[in-house]
């Protein structure tokens, strides 16, 4: 499971909760209103991935800021692949899961996912994750400036496992 505090019901009252909680194969988001006075119940949203098999790992970037929350960026492990799930936050059509994308199809465990400052002026910063591939673990990135490719691209080894 991975847990953050989003943006969301700010800058009068404090930010949503925000979950990703593996359910069998299914990796749900989960959020909690903290702006309400009230019970602050959880609410089940979008299965975001139907064949995980590991927890995921969520954060929220800065794509769509200043104007609106930024992405919520997800990596979850389906079999030996590590795949890459973002919602859009400034839609008002629903907030619906997009990518997909597989960073590593070598993983042999769950990833983690942050967002560096690296990047061009006026540009989001890179996404980074780190995964264990067999004896190791493995640093990827993606390069998120204006001229990046969105590809990942495998980095070096970081340590043994």
């Amino acid at each position: 499971m991975s847990f953050i505090q989003s943006t969301y019901g700010t800058p009068s009252s404090p930010g949503n909760f925000e979950a990703v909680l593996l359910q069998g194969n299914n990796l749900v988001h989960y959020y909690r209103d903290n702006t309400s006075s009230g019970s602050q119940k959880w609410n089940r949203t979008k299965v975001i991935s139907s064949k995980a098999t590991a927890p995921g790992s969520i954060i929220q970037s800065s794509y769509n800021t200043p104007y609106s929350p930024g992405n919520f960026e997800v990596v979850v492990l389906e079999g030996h692949n590590l795949v890459h799930y973002y919602r859009d936050n400034s839609s008002k059509g629903g907030q619906t899961w997009g990518g997909g994308t597989v960073v590593t199809s070598k993983a042999t465990g769950p990833g983690t996912v942050i967002q560096t400052s690296y990047s061009t002026p006026n540009a989001p910063g890179n996404l980074e994750v780190i995964v264990p591939e067999g004896k190791n673990f493995i640093h990827y990135w993606r390069n998120d400036s204006s001229s990046g490719n969105l590809k990942w691209s495998s980095g070096d080894v970081v340590a043994p496992t």
